[in-house]
């Protein structure tokens, strides 16, 4: 009777987690991107071009991760989503799209 055997607890998977936290960065990066916006109609352009600048790195590094997550399948869902967000929310990218339409329409 001395052969209790210790009941084991179920592993956590953290597969999804590389995906998650490209999710994240791509959040913060249209809050910041919105944030921006706001305040540039605010008349506070310094502040709306530091968080302009802010969003596009973090947009960049959201686009990486979600990459990673997609090629090594940790959250490949997730991490594909955070990069639509994160090229769609780039202030730069945004800046060139919507110049180009300009052009267009004019």
């Amino acid at each position: 009777d001395d052969d209790v055997v210790p009941e084991r607890r179920p592993r956590r998977s953290y597969r999804a987690l590389t995906g998650v936290i490209s999710l994240l960065f791509a959040a913060a990066t249209v809050f910041l991107f919105t944030r921006g916006l706001v305040l540039a109609v605010d008349d506070q352009f310094i502040a709306a071009r530091a968080l302009g600048f802010v969003a596009i790195g973090i947009s960049i590094v959201g686009f990486l991760i979600g990459g990673v997550a997609v090629i090594t399948g940790r959250g490949r869902l997730y991490g594909a989503i955070a990069m639509v967000f994160c090229v769609i929310a780039n202030p730069v990218l945004l800046t060139q799209v919507l110049g180009g339409a300009e052009q267009l329409l004019s």
